[in-house]
């Protein structure tokens, strides 16, 4: 489904690949990201119409579908997983950490930081 350009369909995809090869799932641990995946992009699809006219809401909720998403794939991730997810984390935390030196304590900036925390991706 599109609203507006965005394209969620190629996002779906091109997310989960990413995730498949960064982990090396086996076949069950790719069947449940595909259904976590599936209901990720199903919930921003669903909140989409919000972007324009509720965007503080939108965000809200556009972060706690990134959360959910993420802690699902945590739980399913074996001990050596773990450690690489650990890895992608400490990257994350080090571009908030170089995104806060540069910033000018806007809401918009201070919403953006948050996004960033969250791991949200802009689509």
């Amino acid at each position: 489904m599109v609203f507006g350009q965005i394209n969620y369909q190629s996002h779906l995809q091109t997310e989960t690949n990413e995730y498949r090869n960064l982990y090396q799932f086996d076949e069950e641990q790719v069947k449940r990201l595909d259904n976590i995946m599936q209901r990720k992009f199903s919930q921003l699809e669903e909140i989409e119409s919000l972007r324009k006219k509720d965007p503080k809401k939108f965000r809200i909720k556009r972060r706690a579908i990134f959360k959910g998403a993420n802690a699902s794939i945590e739980r399913m991730l074996t001990k050596v997983q773990m450690a690489i997810h650990d890895q992608e984390l400490s990257k994350r935390r080090l571009m908030v950490a170089e995104e806060m030196k540069n910033l000018d304590n806007s809401e918009e900036e201070m919403e953006r930081l948050k996004d960033l925390k969250s791991g949200v991706k802009e689509y």
